[in-house]
């Protein structure tokens, strides 16, 4: 299958300005689409949130940073009551800093509606702390291997970034206020819902909550969390139907008889176009059916401009007809074109796709910085890939009293064909340390 893109795109959700070179337009510039606003904060789960910085010219007293108010950059969740687990492009500014005492700026927002202003939208005029759900960041690693990459596949242009994981502990352990009842999981290696996204499967269904732009784009943000459920259909499963077995980065299925990508491999061996080997750590939630035309496939300028429009006023449409062609329109809607499902957008790169059961939240995927044939795909980093590095994370974590085994749903010991959780495979620091290390920096409890 192929995708009719017409130019080369980039989609790094939630990135601030300075991030990856690859970032061809600002953070700014996407939006949530077809996502529910919450009504207050007790809609929002403890274990989801946002992740924000405060600089030194932040007012806290007024919720501004510099000349806009203070606002998240990315989104989240607990897989623990110490660590919090996102993207590691979220923090691609401290990571290009090279200087771990930049994670002291860094503030995870629990459970909140809007991550720094009351439900209201107003300012409580002071600091915030853990008693309205806002807490400090201690120490913050991701893979050794995250990196950005390019690849071109049948002439078009692919740039994802490789390994997007990171967990952040945080500097007090989240609070019975903050959880409520609500308890957070990680999907191990056996955890079978996964298999329901396999090709011809029934679909995996899973809760989002993101802190992105709404569909009026930046200038109307109003910081709101909002709520979508996405059906993840395509992912590399042994029981999937025959000829949708085996999946590509790019949500693209690859023959039956295709190897799976290894992780001694290395990159170069995940983005081969010409080996072209099934990814197991992604899967992919259609933002659009393929029955859908972009804006590109349009010929007409009278569908062009009624292909999809705003829904609040001003009345505008998502297709702009120039030259005698139709494009996405890039001063509406974030530029985003036609989407019709839940897409995420800027603030929502690293929130959590969850699983419910009764109290408990399972953490089955992260939105990760990457290509899609956008708008077709959300791309999403499986939780389960990573279930061995996370648990030498929780065995870090010092809010936990337990075996870091009871914060696992479907924990495989027998899977180790997974990301290897040697300390040395990962890379971070403390915020109170200058120098990056490796996960032993943080003593096992």
């Amino acid at each position: 299958m192929t995708t009719t893109m017409p130019f080369p795109l980039r989609v790094e959700f939630g990135a601030r300005p300075s991030l990856l070179l690859l970032l061809l337009l600002r953070r700014d510039t996407y939006a949530l689409f077809n996502g529910e606003p919450v009504r207050s904060s007790s809609d929002v789960p403890g274990v989801t949130g946002s992740l924000f910085s405060l600089y030194e010219d932040s007012d806290v007293h007024n919720c501004i940073s510099g000349d806009e108010k203070i606002a998240p950059h990315c989104t989240g969740g607990l897989i623990s009551p110490g660590i919090f687990l996102t993207a590691a492009h979220c923090l691609q500014e401290e990571i290009t800093g090279k200087d771990a005492r930049a994670f002291a700026r860094l503030r995870v927002a629990l459970g909140r509606k809007i991550t720094y202003q009351n439900d209201d939208g107003s300012c409580a005029g002071r600091a915030l702390g853990t008693d309205d759900n806002i807490y400090k960041v201690r120490a913050a690693f991701w893979p050794k291997d995250f990196k950005a990459f390019e690849a071109e596949r049948d002439g078009i242009f692919i740039a994802m970034d490789h390994l997007d994981y990171a967990v952040l502990y945080l500097d007090t352990c989240a609070t019975s206020a903050t959880l409520g009842n609500d308890r957070p999981m990680i999907a191990g290696a056996a955890f079978a819902d996964y298999d329901n996204a396999r090709g011809g499967g029934p679909g995996f269904a899973t809760s989002f909550w993101g802190y992105g732009e709404n569909e009026m784009g930046d200038s109307n943000y109003d910081g709101i969390a909002r709520f979508a459920t996405y059906t993840f259909t395509r992912v590399t499963s042994r029981s999937g139907a025959a000829g949708k077995k085996k999946m590509w980065i790019d949500c693209h299925w690859l023959p039956d008889s295709a190897s799976t990508w290894q992780h001694s491999e290395g990159l170069a061996a995940a983005k081969d176009t010409l080996r072209m080997v099934a990814t197991p750590n992604l899967m992919c939630a259609a933002s659009n059916p393929m029955t859908i035309r972009l804006c590109a496939q349009i010929t007409t300028r009278t569908d062009c401009l009624n292909a999809m429009k705003t829904t609040k006023a001003p009345i505008q449409s998502f297709c702009e007809w120039k030259r005698g062609e139709c494009n996405v329109n890039q001063n509406v809607g974030g530029g985003n074109g036609v989407v019709t499902l839940p897409a995420p957008g800027g603030g929502d790169s690293g929130g959590a796709y969850w699983v419910k059961k009764g109290s408990t939240y399972v953490h089955v995927g992260i939105i990760m910085g990457g290509s899609e044939l956008y708008p077709r795909w959300a791309i999403v980093s499986k939780t389960d890939y990573m279930q061995n590095w996370l648990l030498a994370a929780l065995d870090r974590d010092t809010c936990i009293s337990g075996s870091s085994l009871d914060y696992f749903d479907a924990f495989d010991g027998q899977a180790s064909n997974l990301h290897p959780h040697a300390t040395t495979d990962f890379v971070g620091g403390l915020a109170s340390l200058s120098r990056f290390r490796d996960l032993s920096l943080l003593p096992v409890r």
